[in-house]
C-alpha cells in the first residue's frame, strides 16, 4: 500500500497533505489542552500563555483549511508561515537539531502544493434554487459562468 502511494504522483502529495494536517492537529490539540509538557516548552522559550494559545488556534485552522481542497494553498501559507516562525526561534536561540524536523515539516509543506487544484471545480451549486449545474471547460481552459433562473 505505501509503495502505491509513493508511486503515484497525485497520491504521493496527497499523504503529504493528511500527514501535515494530523501533524498540525495533533499539535494543536497538546498546545491547546495546556498539557503540562506544552505549558514547560513555551514558558523555556519565554512565549507567553496567550501566544501559545494563538499558535494553537492557528495550527488548528491551518489543519482545517488543509484538509479542504479548495482552501488547501491558503492551509500551506499559513502552516509554512507556523513552521518559518519555529525555525526562527529554534535557530535563534541555537537549537540547530531541534530545527530540522520543522524543516523536513516545510519540504512536506511545499511537496503538498502539488495537490492543489489546478482549476475550479465544474460543479456549480446556484444558491437559493437548489439547481446543480455541470459545465465543461471552453477552447482556452477556462470554465463559462452558469447562470441561474432567479
Amino acid at each position: 500500500m505505501m509503495q502505491d502511494i509513493l508511486l503515484n504522483s497525485a497520491g504521493f502529495p496527497a499523504a503529504m497533505v493528511w500527514i501535515n494536517a494530523m501533524i498540525l492537529g495533533a499539535s494543536a490539540v497538546f498546545t491547546l489542552a495546556a498539557a503540562p509538557l506544552a505549558v514547560r516548552v513555551f514558558a523555556r522559550q519565554a512565549i507567553a500563555t496567550s501566544t501559545s494559545v494563538s499558535l494553537g488556534v492557528l495550527q488548528l485552522a491551518a489543519a482545517v483549511l488543509l484538509l479542504d481542497p479548495e482552501l488547501r494553498m491558503w492551509g500551506i501559507v499559513l502552516a509554512a508561515v507556523i513552521a518559518f516562525g519555529a525555525v526562527v526561534l529554534l535557530l535563534d536561540r541555537g537549537r540547530y537539531a531541534s530545527a530540522l524536523p520543522v524543516a523536513g515539516f516545510m519540504l512536506a509543506l511545499a511537496v503538498s502544493a502539488a495537490s492543489v487544484p489546478a482549476h475550479r471545480s465544474h460543479i456549480h451549486y446556484l444558491a437559493g434554487t437548489g439547481e446543480v449545474s455541470v459545465s465543461q471547460p471552453g477552447p482556452s481552459g477556462t470554465v463559462p459562468r452558469v447562470q441561474g433562473d432567479a
